[in-house]
């Protein structure tokens, strides 16, 4: 098995997991049409019923890893999420940690550890 196809299954056993009884998540497991779509979207309304400024964070992870044209290292990401519009100054301690913008994306969002770059866990995403 492939790294890709592991971190692709990752949020898929967690949206089973994520059901509250054995038999929820049978359902769950043998839901036909349970695609990447459906997972993709069950994960963004997980990430929107974080608590606190999470669902924010994590939206706003998705959005610039997304759109960004290169890969972004660690430091930038974090960097650009501290940034508040409006500022002249920029602020460190509001430079959030890289373990709060990977939480907040659910899984969705991965770091290459031997290149310190910020990537969604497939293109698909």
């Amino acid at each position: 098995m492939s790294v890709t196809r592991f971190l692709l299954a990752a949020p898929q056993i967690d949206t089973i997991l994520g059901e509250t009884s054995i038999h929820r998540r049978r359902q769950k497991l043998h839901q036909e049409g349970n695609g990447l779509h459906d997972v993709y979207a069950t994960t963004l309304d997980r990430i929107s019923c974080q608590r606190g400024d999470k669902p924010r964070l994590g939206m706003e992870v998705l959005l610039r890893v997304s759109l960004a044209q290169r890969p972004l290292s660690v430091s930038e990401l974090c960097d650009a999420l501290g940034v508040e519009i409006g500022s002249t100054d920029f602020n460190t301690e509001n430079i959030p940690p890289i373990q709060t913008l990977l939480e907040s994306c659910l899984g969705l969002v991965t770091v290459d550890k031997e290149m310190s770059r910020v990537h969604l866990i497939h293109s698909t995403l």
